[in-house]
């Protein structure tokens, strides 16, 4: 019996240490790599993959309280602040929390995809479960689990978790770009992000699972904390579905650099390509080419994305 004893004492001991401590979410040694899915169609086949890189450089003053400043890919991207188990994000004059590790099961985190017009794709984040998960590195951290419901509050098949000292499973920041692309259609398009690698430097300690540990390169970037990454520059292609014109157009008023694209039909066979490419927007003629699929594969310094485009 006090065998038994000592062992409960030992295992309460342990739950306790679990769910009290709390791991600092604002580390400049962070590196939070998120990946955001979009698609016109099957959300199995994502027409496009964005990677973004976040980092914490620097801080401010805001109020008598310290701010640690956000990057997205070297892009400044707001500041974030860490108080009473909470985590606010404040950007262009808008303040959101967006983690809270003082939610009980049953508390609802938040609600997506609303508009005055379209309330019936409104999804609630209802916490269900508070456990503990095991890192890379050995670590154990407080995990919060939301399971999605929709606007008459039946289950759906989405869920996220919050792990303390790392953020949500979907990524640093909450992607609202998502939001806005799923509220301008009725019928999509399907976008979906999640955290695909963390880690500190010359530490690896989490993945989402899917992910090959190799292709976390969180060390060779994490060394290199204070140097801002090369920015992204993202990329529209329109109008799509398209019948006589597809422009392909930079998210920026002036480009620096040169850019190539190539078009692809199904098989992967190249049936166009232009090189060094001067100008931030260029028109392909589109008319001669025969109904169905294709892939728009563009070639910038800063990296390669690959589109999808409908010829009608």
């Amino acid at each position: 019996m006090k065998k038994l004893l000592v062992t409960f004492f030992i295992f309460s001991s342990l739950l306790s240490g679990i769910s009290q401590d709390q791991f600092s979410l604002l580390d400049e040694s962070a590196l939070w790599i998120q990946e955001r899915f979009t698609s016109i169609g099957e959300p199995d086949f994502p027409d496009s993959t964005i990677f973004t890189a976040y980092q914490l450089i620097g801080d401010t003053l805001i109020n008598d309280k310290v701010y640690k400043k956000v990057y997205a890919n070297g892009n400044y991207r707001g500041v974030l602040l860490e108080e009473d188990k909470r985590v606010m994000h404040s950007y262009l004059s808008q303040i959101d929390t967006i983690l809270n590790f003082n939610f009980a099961v049953g508390d609802t985190a938040f609600i997506s995809n609303c508009s005055p017009f379209r309330s019936s794709l409104c999804q609630y984040m209802i916490l269900e479960e508070i456990d503990s998960v095991r890192l890379l590195d050995g670590s154990i951290r407080k995990r919060l689990n939301f399971y999605g419901y929709n606007a008459g509050f039946d289950r759906e098949d989405f869920q996220l978790s919050w792990i303390d000292g790392i953020g949500s499973t979907k990524g640093l920041l909450p992607d609202k770009d998502c939001a806005v692309l799923r509220n301008r259609q009725s019928q999509g398009p399907y976008c979906s992000s999640r955290l695909r690698c963390y880690g500190k430097v010359g530490q690896l300690q989490y993945n989402n699972g899917e992910t090959p540990l190799m292709d976390c390169s969180i060390n060779s970037l994490v060394s290199n904390t204070r140097k801002a990454l090369r920015p992204y520059i993202g990329v529209q292609l329109f109008p799509n579905p398209t019948s006589e014109e597809l422009t392909i157009n930079f998210e920026i008023t002036s480009f620096s650099g040169s850019w190539s694209f190539q078009i692809k039909d199904l098989s992967g066979k190249v049936l166009f390509q232009s090189f060094e490419i001067q100008k931030n927007s260029y028109t392909h003629q589109f008319q001669k080419t025969v109904k169905g699929i294709y892939f728009v594969d563009i070639l910038t310094e800063h990296g390669r994305t690959t589109k999808k485009v409908i010829k009608i």
